[in-house]
């Protein structure tokens, strides 16, 4: 079930019974008020809103029912009202976090094969309404009497569509600063994964090889060459702190076979063709119909014998050969000045700068140039 942008738009807030729908924090008939504050011309009261709904509508990386139709709206203002666009990304960015964190759980499951259309889930005949309000008590009775998995799981699944629908407003989007820019990229990574797709599935024993290199898919056999060659100097520019972090690198090992097996990335240990040494990792991330993002990394002393070069343009020939897509990716941070050269060599044209913020795994700041190469 797919929709346009026009068909959603189509549905009318002012008919929503709102207060017979809920939220993470009870009834949801606050939500029209708190909309139609996201639009007033106070800045501070507006901002507030904003917050108030983002913490209504996602909890611990769950949606609810009421998600998907405020997830509309929230398209609409990012297109109407710009002063409150950052805010606006960092709410849907909130949401798409939550659809991508359980899009495994769903990913290769048919039971949304027969679900009715959006429309109908805010319809007055709908079967996620509540009864009139009498109490608090009453209703968190009800909810513990409800089947809310299936209330989540719909609710998932509906959120999700809205989410693939507005692709094409976050691409043409013009961010106002790199931070936004970030968000965004943040947001449309989440988009092309979890959208339905055809993947192809690359044998967990396969291997390649290049003129001096062969690659091999990554394994626990080699948790101890991770360790010792992923140096606080070589994880400066890497996507997580990894530096002695055993229990992490494990869990980054098991976690890139299962993606291996899904189709959605591809984790390779770089090898001396002849004498079998250790050179690096390397390997194809994000793999998905649009667009497939490559990145590498190579030990201390490996460095500055041209094996960049070498890789990344495996790289290429495995994503053209192997990989249902349509461009490939090539995020370098500000100051890695090994990897910014590389781009230019194999014809990627600069796409744009982001800013990735703080996260769990990363605790800095980074600055990001972002490469791209279309795919005949």
């Amino acid at each position: 079930m797919h929709y346009t942008i026009t068909e959603l738009e189509q549905i009318d807030f002012n008919t929503i019974p709102w207060e017979f729908l809920v939220h993470y924090n009870g009834r949801a008939d606050d939500l029209a008020p708190l909309l139609a504050q996201a639009i007033g011309s106070d800045i501070r009261e507006s901002r507030y809103a904003l917050f108030s709904i983002a913490n209504n509508i996602e909890h611990q990386g769950g949606v609810i029912t009421t998600t998907p139709i405020i997830l509309v709206r929230l398209f609409q203002l990012l297109k109407e009202t710009p002063h409150n666009q950052d805010m606006l990304l960092r709410i849907i960015l909130k949401v798409a976090k939550a659809i991508g964190f359980q899009w495994e759980l769903f990913r290769d499951g048919n039971e949304f094969d027969n679900i009715p259309p959006i429309q109908e889930l805010y319809s007055t005949q709908s079967s996620f309404l509540w009864p009139e309000f009498e109490t608090r008590e009453q209703d968190a009775i009800i909810w513990a009497a409800t089947d809310m998995q299936k209330v989540f799981d719909y609710a998932w699944f509906y959120t999700k569509e809205v989410l693939c629908t507005y692709q094409s407003v976050l691409e043409a989007l013009t961010a106002r600063d790199e931070i936004e820019q970030g968000l965004i990229y943040d947001i449309l990574t989440v988009v092309k994964m979890v959208k339905d797709q055809k993947r192809n599935i690359i044998d967990i024993n396969k291997t390649w090889e290049s003129d001096h290199l062969k690659y091999t898919i990554v394994e626990d056999v080699f948790l101890g060459s991770f360790l010792e060659n992923l140096t606080s100097e070589i994880t400066k520019y890497l996507s997580f702190d990894a530096h002695g972090n055993q229990p992490l690198l494990k869990e980054y090992i098991r976690r890139s076979r299962i993606e291996i097996t899904n189709g959605t990335a591809l984790v390779l240990v770089i090898l001396d063709k002849a004498t079998n040494e250790f050179i690096g990792s390397c390997g194809l991330s994000d793999i998905n119909e649009d667009s497939v993002e490559i990145g590498l990394w190579l030990k201390a002393n490996a460095q500055g014998k041209g094996y960049g070069t070498e890789v990344t343009q495996k790289l290429i020939d495995i994503t053209k050969q192997e990989v249902n897509t349509k461009s490939i990716l090539y995020a370098v941070e500000k100051g890695n000045e090994a990897s910014v050269v590389i781009p230019a060599k194999f014809g990627f044209t600069h796409t744009y700068d982001f800013i990735i913020e703080p996260s769990p795994l990363k605790n800095r700041m980074r600055e990001m140039q972002l490469f791209s190469l279309t795919l005949a």
